[in-house]
């Protein structure tokens, strides 16, 4: 009887060990992304491979920070933790989204942003497009943090667009296509765009380009207080939906050549 027990206890002892270390040695993307940098404003999580990376970054981020902040006229309490995924493939296993396009490379969320490395960006991107998406993201928790974190009541053509036109992600071959777009399509709506949002192309050029003409036309004051109270904007910029749609129309047909 004691025979069996040690023999029985041996076994269990072996299945622990086999179990413990065996998912040890094979672990998780999340098991090797550990924290690797940190500085005044960030902290960077990635693999070993992916903290070459981090130098760019957070060039990137620091050049940016005081900037995106002072125009805001905001300030974040805590440090945004930024996490970098090696592949497209894990990167959307990290946000729950294994079917999303390769064009989603980047979510922000709280004072959280998680990114695929710009060492491997997929089949969409390249490093210089996401050493401007994590600007893009950033700018996300700059909005949220002006919002007091009720990113909920905010329209996503407005979210995106605020994040778009302060990453500088518009082109100028991208404005002429916008021009171009708008040309052929003049019975477009606001609603038009943040309802088919991520089914249309050029929604994130457009949102961009309106946030440009509200900037150009009223100000950041005014911008804060729209991100403030989304849902009041046709107050704040004395101008109902339709006119700011006429009114950006004929800003881009002036402006973007």
């Amino acid at each position: 009887m004691n025979k069996k027990v040690s023999i029985l206890g041996i076994f269990i002892l072996i299945m622990i060990i086999i179990i413990t270390f065996g998912y040890r040695k094979l672990g998780t993307i999340e098991d090797k992304i550990k924290l690797q940098e940190e500085d005044k404003y960030f902290k960077y999580y990635s693999n070993e491979n992916d903290s070459k990376a981090i130098k760019e970054l957070s060039e990137v981020l620091n050049d940016n920070y005081s900037a995106i902040t002072e125009r805001f006229n905001t300030n974040l309490e805590t440090k945004v933790e930024i996490t970098i995924y090696p592949n497209i493939k894990e990167f959307h296993k990290a946000i729950g989204n294994e079917d999303a396009s390769d064009g989603i490379v980047g979510v922000a969320y709280d004072n959280t942003i998680k990114m695929v490395s710009p060492l491997n960006p997929g089949s969409i991107h390249n490093k210089e497009s996401l050493l401007k998406v994590i600007v893009h993201e950033f700018v996300h928790i700059v909005t949220f943090n002006i919002n007091n974190k009720k990113e909920n009541n905010i329209p996503t053509w407005f979210m995106e667009g605020v994040s778009v036109y302060e990453a500088n992600q518009i082109t100028d071959y991208e404005k002429k296509a916008i021009r171009e777009n708008l040309y052929q399509n003049t019975d477009i709506t606001i609603d038009d765009i943040n309802d088919n949002f991520y089914n249309n192309q050029f929604s994130y050029l457009y949102s961009g380009s309106i946030v440009g003409f509200i900037v150009n036309e009223f100000g950041y004051e005014k911008l804060i207080q729209v991100i403030k109270s989304p849902n009041d904007i046709e107050n704040i910029l004395d101008l109902s939906i339709e006119e700011l749609k006429n009114n950006w129309i004929n800003y881009v047909e002036k402006n973007y050549k």
